[in-house]
């Protein structure tokens, strides 16, 4: 339930932290939210793509990875997804304010 809580968009934790963004910031807070999730996503995902490293082997037993759970690949893939989602999302965002800014244009 804790992980449900983490500043990522699909999740619970990320919806929030996106009303907060929008309400702080109304036109660049949903851009810096879909960017925050993205990061926070990645960094999640090289961390479950070590720990899966670890499972299998090819990280020595020393090597400080942490992870509570039976299956590290699940969350590796689930993490992944969403950081790919967030990034995807941040580029429409980005592209739907270039496009505003272009047929505001007047030439």
């Amino acid at each position: 339930n804790i992980l449900n809580l983490f500043p990522i968009i699909p999740m619970d934790g990320g919806m929030i932290f996106k009303e907060i963004c929008v309400l702080i910031a109304p036109k660049s807070g949903l851009r810096f939210a879909f960017f925050t999730s993205f990061v926070l996503a990645s960094g999640l995902t090289i961390y479950m793509l070590l720990a899966v490293l670890k499972d299998f082997g090819y990280l020595p037993p020393t090597f400080p990875v942490y992870y509570p759970f039976v299956f590290p690949i699940i969350s590796l893939l689930v993490f992944g997804m969403m950081a790919f989602q967030c990034w995807r999302s941040y580029q429409q965002l980005a592209a739907m304010e270039r496009h505003a800014l272009f047929s505001q244009r007047e030439d």
